[in-house]
């Protein structure tokens, strides 16, 4: 199982599940949930089709603070090499 957030249309083969937040998300925090998944990702077994409505992520006020701006910080990092 791997995440990963992708803004763009896309086409795909088989075996391919997404999510969909049910509230309004920035891109860090859609980062960070995608961050939780990875690093979990074989607690839930080699495929998630099964388990992936019963996915517990943590609650949107347990994000921690320093999610906040880290995107802007490593582009202008990245922009400043």
């Amino acid at each position: 199982m791997e995440s990963f957030v992708q803004d763009s249309p896309f086409y795909s083969g088989r075996d391919l599940y997404w999510l969909r937040p049910k509230v309004e998300l920035t891109l860090e925090e859609k980062l960070y949930y995608c961050s939780c998944i990875r690093r979990n990702k074989y607690s839930y077994g080699r495929q998630a089709n099964r388990t992936l409505k019963n996915l517990l992520v943590p609650s949107l006020d347990s994000v921690p603070a320093w999610v906040y701006g880290v995107t802007g910080k490593i582009i202008s990092e990245l922009s400043e090499r």
